[in-house]
Parts: structure tokens; C-alpha cells; sequence
């Protein structure tokens, strides 16, 4: 797969493919299928599910297993959502980040420690 490839579950307008150039580009699979295609700038992450393994891809352990070499990197994570995009706002909470600030364009998050992590008794 070229990283073309990799960038359409997160876009395909050439134009923000172009955007993108700086950005580190992780691929993630499952049984060799691809499923999910993260970017990272430092400790910034966005990603998305292809779209026909969504609503079925995302377990828990799953995003545990694709989160942990790229929160290891920093010891935390980040990401920003633009205000009003309320399902991707969802989405972050659920993977649990927590809002930290925001200004006139984007809601930022902190993960500050890996997600679904199995609670001791």
C-alpha cells in the first residue's frame, strides 16, 4: 500500500493529502487486513477507521494494542477535534482523552495514560 492508500480513510481530497506530507503516517491491520490509518505530528494523533471495519473493529484491546507503541513514544498522546463535530468529540472521549482547552476553532484532549486498562481487585 502506498501512503495515498493509507490517507483515504482520512481523506482523499489531494489537497489535504498535500497537508498531510509532514506527518507520520501508521498503518494499522488486523490478520494482514488494513483497518485503520493513524497520523502523528509529536504527540498529536488523528485517526480513522476504513470504512467497512467500522462499528465492528474497534475493541477495546484492539485500540489498546494500536495505541500503545504511539503513546510510548511521549508517554501521553494529543489531538484536537474542530467545534461543532460532536460525533468525532464522542469518539475521543470514548478512547479516553479529556478535554483540556479550546479557542475559536478546535476542542484539544489529553490522553495521559493508555486506555481499557484491565483494573486491578
Amino acid at each position: 500500500m502506498n501512503r495515498e492508500d493509507l490517507l483515504r480513510p482520512l481523506t482523499s481530497s489531494a489537497e489535504e493529502v498535500r497537508a498531510f506530507q509532514s506527518w507520520d503516517v501508521v498503518p494499522g491491520f488486523i490478520d494482514g487486513v488494513h483497518v485503520c490509518t493513524a497520523l502523528m505530528k509529536g504527540s498529536e494523533i488523528h485517526f480513522a477507521i476504513v470504512a467497512e471495519h467500522r462499528l465492528r473493529t474497534v475493541l477495546r484491546m484492539r485500540a489498546r494494542d494500536f495505541l500503545e507503541p504511539l503513546f510510548e513514544r511521549y508517554g501521553f498522546l494529543t489531538t484536537r477535534v474542530a467545534l461543532g463535530r460532536r460525533a468525532e468529540q464522542r469518539f475521543v472521549l470514548r478512547m479516553g482523552f479529556e478535554p483540556t482547552w479550546s479557542d475559536h476553532k478546535f476542542e484539544y484532549y489529553l490522553l495521559a495514560e493508555l486506555p481499557f486498562s484491565r483494573k486491578s481487585k
